[in-house]
C-alpha cells in the first residue's frame, strides 16, 4: 500500500465548550452607559449544524446600555476563528483485461466554518448572520496503471499480460486560525436598558464520492495530535455603543 501524507500548519490549543456571561460591572450606573466593552478568553468548540446544541452563546451582556429616543445600538465584534479540515482518499485499483489498465479514483470533501450574529433584546441585529471563517477542501485522487508484456520484437503481447492491483491513500490536513471583525447594529430603539447577546454556530460537513458522510473522518498523523474536521472560536471582544446617526440600505 502506498500512503502519501500532506501536512500543513496545526493549532495546538486544547479547546473546550464554554459559554461566557458578562461579569458584574460596578464602574457606573447602566442607565448612564453610552459604551460597553466585553472580552472573552476561553476557547469554544462549535457543534455542527443540526447537532445539539446547534448554537452557542459566546458573549452575554444582560444590561449593556440605555439608549435615548430613536437611538440605535452598534456592536463591533472581533474574534479569533479556527478551522480544521481533514480528507482521506483511499483508492483501490481494479484491473481491466480489455484495456490492460488498473485504475481507480475517489473524491472527498471537508467543509468547516463559523457564522456569528448579535441579538439585541432578543432581536437579531443587522445584517444578520455573518460568516467569520469558512473553508471547503476538496481532493480528487485518480490512479491509472498500464502493464504490458512485450514480445522479443518489441510489440505488446496479446496472449500474455501482467496485472497490477494496489491501494493508494492520500491524507490532507489543514489547521488555520485568523482574526476578523464585523459591525452590527439595530434601531430605532426605545428609551430603555438593552441586553446584547452574541451567538455562534459551526457548520461542518464531509462527503466521499458525492455522498454525504454521517461523521467526518479523523485520525492521528505523524506530529499531529488529532487530524479532523472542526471549527472553533478563540479570543473575542465586543464594543457596544449608542448611535444617533444611522441608516440601512433599505431606508436610505
Amino acid at each position: 500500500m502506498t500512503r502519501a501524507i500532506v501536512k500543513l500548519s496545526v493549532v495546538s490549543a486544547l479547546l473546550v465548550m464554554f459559554a461566557l456571561t458578562a461579569p458584574n460591572v460596578a464602574a457606573q450606573n447602566v442607565a448612564s452607559n453610552k459604551t460597553f466593552m466585553l472580552a472573552g478568553q476561553n476557547d469554544i468548540i462549535l457543534a455542527a449544524v443540526g447537532a445539539q446544541p446547534g448554537e452557542v452563546t459566546i458573549l452575554n451582556v444582560p444590561a449593556a446600555l440605555k439608549t435615548s429616543t430613536n437611538g440605535a445600538i452598534s456592536a463591533s465584534l472581533s474574534l479569533e476563528c479556527a478551522i480544521w479540515t481533514y480528507t482521506q482518499n483511499v483508492v483501490t485499483t481494479t484491473f481491466d483485461s480489455t484495456t490492460r489498465k488498473s485504475s481507480g479514483s475517489s473524491i472527498t470533501t471537508a467543509h468547516a466554518g463559523v457564522e456569528v450574529w448579535v441579538e439585541i433584546d432578543g432581536q437579531q441585529a443587522e445584517p444578520g448572520k455573518v460568516v467569520y471563517c469558512d473553508r471547503l477542501q476538496a481532493v480528487g485522487l485518480t490512479i491509472v496503471n498500464t502493464c504490458g508484456i512485450f514480445n522479443s520484437d518489441g510489440t505488446v503481447s496479446t496472449s500474455n499480460f501482467c496485472v497490477v492491483d494496489e491501494m493508494v491513500t492520500l491524507d490532507l490536513f489543514q489547521a488555520t486560525k485568523n482574526a476578523n471583525s464585523f459591525n452590527f447594529y439595530l434601531g430605532p430603539l426605545g428609551t430603555s436598558v438593552h441586553s446584547v447577546v452574541v451567538k455562534a454556530k459551526g457548520f461542518i460537513e464531509c462527503s466521499k464520492d458525492g455522498a454525504k458522510l454521517d461523521d467526518c473522518p479523523s485520525t492521528i498523523l505523524n506530529s499531529f495530535a488529532n487530524a479532523k474536521t472542526a471549527a472553533a472560536i478563540g479570543k473575542r471582544t465586543l464594543l457596544v455603543e449608542e448611535q444617533q446617526n444611522w441608516a440601512s440600505d433599505s431606508t436610505r
